[in-house]
């Protein structure tokens, strides 16, 4: 029988930041790591408590450079939806965040601002956890 591990994390100074839930993938797999990349779930927990649904893609990236994650650039296929990727520092694990534009004319280039719409963390290129964002601003 499989078991769901689900994670949440609500972060409290004054009024409640975040609340996130990451959900394993595919729990038959079997992921090899090593002494030298240690993945911390519960420090990843702790970083993307950090970001909410809907945040702008700026403060997106001003959140995870603060926790020494950088953004690797974005990949768009449809002008709307773009992922964008950031590397857990000294681990083989990248953190990688959807977010959507909205139209702001009618021209083919009027879009706005990228704002956060879901993430999931990669081992090697494959889903490990779902990342559910369970607030919105």
């Amino acid at each position: 029988m499989r078991t769901l591990a689900i994670i949440s994390v609500f972060a409290m100074s004054g009024v409640i930041l975040a609340q996130v839930v990451l959900t394993p993938i595919n729990q038959n797999a079997l992921l090899l790591t090593s002494n030298t990349n240690v993945f911390s779930l519960s420090n990843a927990t702790w970083i993307v408590s950090g970001l909410r649904l809907g945040t702008a893609q700026t403060n997106v990236d001003r959140h995870l450079n603060g926790h020494g994650m950088t953004n690797r650039g974005g990949l768009t296929l449809d002008g709307k939806h773009i992922t964008f990727c950031y590397e857990f520092p000294g681990t083989d694990r990248t953190l990688v965040l959807e977010t959507r534009r909205k139209r702001t004319g009618p021209r083919r280039f009027d879009w706005g601002s990228s704002v956060l719409e879901s993430g999931r963390i990669q081992k090697l290129g494959a889903d490990t956890f779902l990342i559910t964002f369970t607030n919105a601003p």
